[in-house]
C-alpha cells in the first residue's frame, strides 16, 4: 500500500475501476460512498505524490477514469493531469473543484469538470459516459450537460481527438 490508498470491492453494475485524488478526508469518504454507489471499483489516493508513486509500480492497474481535486497541498490536479497524461494519453479526467476560475495548460486534458458542491446524479452521469466512451470511442460520444462552461471551456475536445 503506497500512502493512504484504500481499496473497495468491485459492486453491481459496470465495475470499472475509478480511482480519486483527492487530499480532503471528508470529502475523499464521500466520493468513495457516491462512486461504489453508482456501482463501480473505487481506488483512493490522499494526494498526487501517492498516486505518482502507484502509478510507477508494476502492480499499477489502469482506471476508467481518474477524479481529482485541483487544490491540494503537495502538487495541484493540474499538474497530476499533466503528469499522468504523459504517461498514459488515453486516460480520463474527472476534475472536481471548488475553484473553476484557477487557470493551467494542462486544463484542456480533462474531459469533465463539476463545481463543488454537485448533484451526486451528475458524477453518475459523467463516470457512466466515459464507460460508455471507452467502449465505442471511434463512435464518439453524446454530450453531457458539466460544469465546462463555468471554467470558460465551452470549446472543449475530448483531448483523445486532439492527439489524432
Amino acid at each position: 500500500m503506497i500512502g493512504n490508498q484504500l481499496e473497495l470491492s468491485q459492486n453491481e453494475g459496470s465495475g470499472s475501476l475509478i480511482h480519486v485524488v483527492e487530499d480532503d478526508v471528508i470529502v475523499r469518504n464521500i466520493l468513495i460512498g457516491m462512486i461504489s454507489a453508482f456501482g463501480f471499483s473505487v481506488t483512493t489516493f490522499d494526494s498526487p505524490v501517492s498516486y505518482l508513486e502507484y502509478l510507477n509500480i508494476d502492480a499499477y492497474e489502469e482506471p476508467r477514469a481518474i477524479v481529482t481535486d485541483i487544490k491540494m497541498t503537495e502538487m495541484n490536479g493540474y499538474e497530476l493531469i499533466n503528469l499522468v497524461h504523459h504517461r498514459a494519453p488515453n486516460l480520463k479526467f474527472v476534475v472536481i473543484t471548488g475553484s473553476p476560475e484557477f487557470e493551467h495548460p494542462a486544463k484542456k486534458l480533462a474531459c469533465f469538470y463539476l463545481c463543488k458542491p454537485f448533484r451526486p446524479r451528475m458524477l453518475e452521469g459523467i463516470l457512466n459516459t466515459i464507460t460508455c466512451c471507452a467502449q465505442c470511442c471511434e463512435r464518439g460520444m453524446e454530450p453531457i450537460i458539466d460544469d465546462r462552461k463555468v471554467f470558460g471551456m465551452g470549446d472543449w475536445t475530448c483531448p483523445n481527438e486532439l492527439m489524432g
